[in-house]
């Protein structure tokens, strides 16, 4: 991290008298996006596939792994506590991953002390313990960890641990946000210009960074997006505009978004479809039924006409979907529609 953010962060926290216990709640929330296995792995990785083929299937080359992490270098100690929580030797080692891990961490390796924090959040192979996971989220932080710069903002907006700070909610996420992978930042950096919260409240602002945040693909962005436009309260209603975000968010490909990588590594603890663990994507206030919910109100619209001449055809075939998923009301308006034929 650069010393202007350094200074700053070292200035405000002496400022506002935050302490170790206050802040334990620092690593709940983060993105495991392909910036972080882009990172470790290679570019590979980025694709949505973690993979070990260095590893895997050569045991000389996992015993030269280990000899190296023993001998105290920190990248074979990341490399090599990941492949523990991975299970690439056949069986998933939690203890043996913090183990690793932590070593890593210890030596200042942003990316490991990143991955400790997450294990303390999620209790993985250690008892869970926020402070710890505090600890480490806020060393990562301050080496500049995109990441930890997110989570940093989440704590702080949520009040999770620590006293609820809107205006270093947002001078954080910013940080956060410069970075061209994470998503997150920006929806929720949105979402306070939008709400005056942290910052003066600000339309136009709020919606160029949720407009960034929905064209990277996030489909939490895109249904805000849809509800904007379809409330008509912060902007000019526009149907049209709104059923165009429902779509965005309604994709099938949103609904498989998380990679391989982030299920591999945290197994239950990560959350289908998504690039967060499960303690993380509560934090973050993230829809678990958002493809859902966004294909319920695409049927909505083709049903009553708004945004698109009514289709009574689509409007089925948009309901079932969010009836196959699970929507109760998709299913209510089915049976509705049904019956009027």
């Amino acid at each position: 991290m650069d010393r202007q953010i350094r200074d700053e962060d070292t200035a405000f926290s002496a400022e506002r008298g935050f302490s170790a216990v206050r802040r334990f709640f620092a690593l709940l929330l983060g993105s495991l996006a392909s910036f972080f296995f882009l990172t470790v792995f290679g570019k590979a990785a980025a694709k949505g596939k973690l993979r070990f083929p260095e590893y895997s299937a050569d045991e000389s080359k996992i015993a030269r792994l280990k000899s190296n992490a023993v001998a105290g270098d920190p990248d074979a100690q990341l490399k090599l506590g990941v492949m523990c929580a991975a299970g690439v030797e056949g069986w998933v080692d939690h203890r043996g991953a913090i183990f690793w891990l932590r070593k890593s961490a210890e030596q200042g390796e942003p990316n490991a002390q990143m991955l400790t924090a997450l294990m303390y959040l999620e209790g993985l192979g250690v008892r869970r313990s926020y402070m710890q996971a505090a600890r480490w989220a806020r060393l990562s932080a301050l080496h500049g960890n995109i990441i930890s710069q997110l989570l940093m903002g989440a704590l702080l907006e949520e009040g999770a641990g620590v006293r609820r700070d809107l205006e270093r909610a947002a001078y954080w996420y910013r940080y956060a946000a410069n970075h061209p992978v994470e998503i997150g930042a920006r929806q929720r950096l949105g979402t306070l210009y939008l709400e005056g919260k942290g910052v003066s409240r600000n339309t136009e602002e709020g919606l160029k960074w949720l407009n960034e945040s929905a064209e990277m693909g996030d489909a939490n962005a895109c249904f805000q997006l849809g509800m904007i436009y379809y409330d008509g309260r912060l902007v000019e209603r526009d149907y049209e505009k709104a059923l165009n975000w429902y779509l965005a968010a309604a994709e099938e490909k949103n609904a498989e978004k998380g990679m391989d990588g982030l299920e591999v590594v945290f197994g239950q603890a990560a959350v289908p479809g998504e690039v967060y663990t499960r303690t993380i994507a509560q934090i973050m206030k993230r829809n678990p039924h958002v493809v859902r919910d966004a294909r319920f109100y695409v049927g909505l619209m083709y049903e009553t006409g708004r945004g698109t001449g009514q289709d009574m055809e689509q409007s089925r075939s948009w309901y079932q979907k969010a009836a196959d998923a699970g929507d109760d009301i998709a299913k209510q308006r089915l049976v509705f529609l049904k019956d009027t034929v």
